[in-house]
């Protein structure tokens, strides 16, 4: 069986499918305690650490869409969503898509750049010329003010100059 088709899972209690989940590998020791302890409400010091400018929580129905077969490998999908249905017609739709292969995904390379114009420059070639010697100093001051982009694989990875 895989782990992403969960017959009848509509049908089971909250409890029952926390445990199901759990008894699937799904979830650690430590989220499932929290799942059927209810202890699901983030609080704001941790929501304050995760965005910008925090003034509070709100609290949103998450379900599980099911039946995700993508790229081959079984996926169950969190969903947080407060519209009815949405979770069904999901699970609904990848139960189709798995009969017929399941999603197949691919995606090119990150294809993303930044410019910045300088204006009112005295001397536009010696700037230049400047910034083509400390080249690598901008590259590392620029990456070390976003280590976390960094470890993920992205980052400032070339200057060029028109």
């Amino acid at each position: 069986m895989s782990t992403s088709t969960f017959p009848s899972f509509h049908k089971l209690s909250v409890q029952e499918r926390v445990r199901t989940v759990r008894d699937r590998g799904l979830l650690s020791s430590q989220d499932y305690k929290a799942l059927v302890n209810g202890e699901t409400i983030l609080d704001l010091s941790n929501a304050d650490a995760m965005i910008e400018n925090v003034i509070g929580v709100m609290g949103v129905p998450v379900g599980l869409g099911v039946n995700f077969l993508i790229n081959g490998k079984d996926h169950v999908v969190p969903l947080a969503v407060e519209e009815p249905s949405i979770v069904a017609a999901l699970s609904f739709a990848a139960k189709t898509a798995r009969a017929a292969g399941g999603f197949s995904t691919s995606s090119s390379d990150p294809i993303l750049i930044g410019q910045i114009q300088l204006v009112d420059v005295p001397h536009p070639s010696k700037a230049r010329q400047l910034l083509e010697q400390r080249k690598e100093e901008v590259l590392n001051l620029a990456n070390s003010l976003h280590p976390r982009m960094v470890a993920r694989g992205g980052g400032a990875v070339d200057l060029e100059f028109l």
